[in-house]
């Protein structure tokens, strides 16, 4: 990995032992892919894929809580996956003490934690991050730093936009630090296709099915054809 002499002095420790461990995290990602350098991130907005505050991952939190106390905000703001509860929505006893109680103990910590690292807005939880309500679409050619599948496929198949298929935590890294490795679906050779599918069918006169409506809410994952 060959680093610029700025991103090199971040991975000495130029701004602090927590900032150079997110560069020593970047640099093991890109070598474990054989990344050659680092590019930058331009898109405006980042996307993270975790939103719900599990009991079994507060080790993540934990980590949360040390890139906020060494003031590593996010380089970019974010939107992230929709939240695993709706505080709106009535609820029992049975699944307050299941979901509450047991499952997202964390819920209310990580929440907070997402404001503090830079979440565009309290209802910016979406895994269709790319729709115009919602408002974080990359322009085509644009670097992303996201983690949530669906969302990498639609920014690189329709939006032209490059983005590897992060996993959670390492895509916020890359917003911190402002770049990330240059591999797969980020290199032109990475893009090209190895298949050619070929789709025959017959013209139909009818419509059997009329077309679903279009999502009205930013948390809606419809998708639908003519």
């Amino acid at each position: 990995m060959q680093l610029t002499p700025q991103q090199q002095a971040l991975l000495d420790g130029a701004q602090g032992e927590t900032m150079a461990k997110v560069v020593k995290t970047l640099v093991m990602y890109g070598d474990t892919f054989g990344a050659q350098r680092m590019v930058p991130v331009t898109s405006e907005y980042g996307h993270t894929v975790i939103s719900f505050g599990l009991a079994v991952m507060k080790p993540v939190y934990d980590l949360y809580d040390r890139l906020i106390e060494s003031g590593l905000t996010s380089g970019q703001k974010f939107t992230a996956d929709p939240l695993p509860l709706d505080k709106h929505v009535p609820t029992s006893l049975l699944e307050d003490i299941v979901f509450r109680k047991i499952m997202y103990t964390q819920q209310d910590r990580y929440e907070q934690q997402l404001k503090k690292l830079g979440i565009t807005a309290d209802n910016a939880y979406t895994c269709t991050c790319y729709l115009e309500q919602v408002g974080n679409t990359p322009k085509q050619g644009d670097i992303l730093s996201w983690a949530e599948s669906s969302a990498v496929v639609y920014a690189n198949s329709v939006l032209g936009a490059r983005c590897n298929r992060n996993s959670g935590m390492l895509e916020l890294m890359g917003s911190i630090a402002g770049f990330v490795p240059e591999f797969g679906l980020l290199t032109d050779e990475g893009r090209k296709a190895h298949w050619l599918v070929e789709v025959k069918c017959t013209a139909s006169t009818s419509r059997t099915s009329a077309r679903p409506p279009p999502p009205t809410a930013p948390w809606a994952c419809t998708m639908w054809s003519t």
